[in-house]
């Protein structure tokens, strides 16, 4: 039996952070050109919408508030978060060359 196996090689570098997005659009992690993928990782129990610069709880993309909730991203753009009331605490590790 005949097997292929891709190569998919990943990026040269790697980078992480911790965010606290709160009740106004905050910025999680800042434009890349060189960007592949990121994934954002909810902290805690607070549900976070995901989006761009205007994101708003009505039209974000929803991080369930479960401590270790992700989403990845595969964007080179400015990735934003907000939440309801209050913050919550999410982190970030993206790949890029």
């Amino acid at each position: 039996m005949d097997v292929s196996v891709a190569n998919y090689p990943g990026a040269d570098n790697i980078a992480t952070n911790q965010v606290s997005v709160t009740s106004a659009a905050t910025a999680i992690v800042a434009a890349r050109a060189t960007r592949r993928s990121v994934l954002i990782i909810n902290h805690g129990t607070t549900n976070v919408y995901i989006g761009g610069a205007s994101v708003t709880t009505s039209d974000g993309i929803l991080l369930t508030g479960t401590a270790g909730a992700a989403i990845g991203i595969g964007t080179t753009a400015a990735v934003y978060g907000i939440v309801v009331s209050s913050s919550q605490t999410v982190s970030y590790i993206e790949n890029y060359d």
